[in-house]
């Protein structure tokens, strides 16, 4: 919502011709019908990451397939946890389901994150913009989330290193801001039983 709301207020700016091949915007989100509430960002930099089948993809993870382990998964992933039959439906305030989604989506770029974050960079770094900067040569990146749910909690970390490493392999130098809302902001909004859950993520 945040991202969507800045999008929505830069786009309406006396400069934003300026500003536009050099701002790039993105939602990232388990929930398919939060996603489609976002129309100041464009279709294709809106990332559903919960598109697929969580339980049949931890199973072979897990080795119980025909497939070997994958400590690098397991390492992180409880053994006793169920994870959700549901698609596109959020993460329910349960962190690991946004954490093993945005894993699928980043593993092989499923969800082809990967090329569109590369792509979203090399634009903002075209060299026919007119008022790109390139001194000193820093690409900042601002993420926005919640703390207190699924979603956030899970990916802002591993978007963090993604950004940091897409933007070092252009061979500029990163600063990645996190803009993250604490629990204590939705106290109000969700019901009472959920609390220990919000405060817990």
């Amino acid at each position: 919502e945040v991202v969507n709301r800045v999008a929505g207020k830069l786009q309406s700016r006396w400069n934003w011709n300026e500003m536009k091949d050099r701002v790039q915007c993105f939602v990232l989100d388990t929930n398919t019908s939060d996603l489609n509430q976002h129309e100041n960002v464009p279709r294709e930099k809106q990332l559903l990451i919960s598109d697929f089948d969580k339980r049949t993809y931890i199973q072979q993870k897990r080795g119980e397939t025909y497939r070997e382990e994958d400590d690098f998964v397991t390492q992180w992933v409880h053994d006793w946890y169920d994870f959700r039959g549901t698609r596109g439906a959020g993460a329910g305030q349960i962190r690991i389901e946004s954490r093993l989604g945005l894993h699928y989506q980043l593993e092989e770029d499923r969800g082809k994150i990967v090329q569109r974050f590369k792509s979203a960079i090399n634009e903002s770094l075209d060299h026919d913009i007119p008022y790109r900067q390139n001194e000193p040569p820093q690409f900042e990146v601002f993420t926005y989330g919640s703390v207190a749910g699924g979603t956030g909690s899970g990916s802002f970390l591993p978007i963090a290193y993604l950004m940091k490493d897409l933007i070092r392999d252009v061979n500029w130098i990163p600063q990645v801001i996190g803009n993250l809302m604490l629990p204590s902001l939705f106290l109000n909004k969700v019901p009472r039983t959920l609390h220990a859950d919000i405060n817990a993520n």
